[in-house]
């Protein structure tokens, strides 16, 4: 049977413990890493804002807060509610218009198209 190495733990109970230091060193690797992502994305955003300008910059992240937005109302509303059926009524109305709407935008589309 190998040496017990004793690194920590209670004297008492004879219980090995991993090195406390060792523990904290993983962490640090691990934080190091993710400062040094960090600072990656704020250095490309940086030279993206120097390139295109402040102005292009907040527009184009306000649009694609507007987008996220749209998505995700889209995603709820695909799915039916779990009330009554009186409100999954009122979604399948809604959701029956709302892709009604689709079609119509659609067929006007593909009308533009052909001429």
């Amino acid at each position: 049977m190998a040496p017990l190495v004793r690194t920590g733990g209670s004297r008492h109970t004879g219980l090995a413990a991993l090195p406390h230091r060792n523990i904290h060193d993983s962490e640090n690797n691990d934080s190091d890493a993710e400062k040094d992502i960090l600072q990656g994305v704020s250095d490309r955003y940086d030279r993206v804002v120097r390139v295109l300008g402040i102005e292009t910059v907040d527009t184009a992240v306000q649009q694609d807060i507007q987008n996220e937005k749209v998505l995700e109302e889209k995603r709820r509303m695909e799915q039916m509610p779990k009330g009554n059926i009186h409100e999954r009524l009122a979604w399948g109305m809604k959701k029956s218009e709302m892709e009604n709407q689709q079609r119509k935008k659609t067929k006007s589309k593909n009308r533009e198209m052909e001429r």
